[in-house]
């Protein structure tokens, strides 16, 4: 079991990769801004100037931040159904407001 990554690697999975997908991931391996990106948004240490990471390194990270983006995606979607459960929207109820009489309006 190799522990390269934050926690051990169970399995080694083979993964089809098109023409497209490979020259991208030479680019990755070449350009530090792209590694750089990808660090922070996968929180994986792919951004060392001095030594290019290995294609393995950059598809686990590549893996990493899509697992992360899919769950921002899930919050994101499940905070605005509980924002939609939540009843009449703040302009409905300011609109609501002004229609309602004043609780001094019949005071004499």
């Amino acid at each position: 079991m190799t522990t390269r990554f934050h926690l051990p690697v169970d399995r080694r999975v083979p993964l089809p990769l098109t023409t497209y997908d490979l020259a991208r991931l030479e680019l990755l391996k070449q350009s530090l801004q792209s590694r750089r990106a990808l660090a922070l948004l996968s929180d994986e240490p792919v951004d060392g100037e001095l030594t290019s990471p290995s294609e393995a390194a950059l598809l686990h990270a590549l893996v990493e931040a899509g697992w992360r983006a899919l769950g921002h995606g899930v919050e994101d979607s499940g905070y605005a159904q509980v924002a939609a459960e939540q009843g009449p929207s703040a302009a409905q109820r300011r609109g609501d407001a002004r229609r309602r009489q004043p609780t001094w309006a019949n005071e004499q």
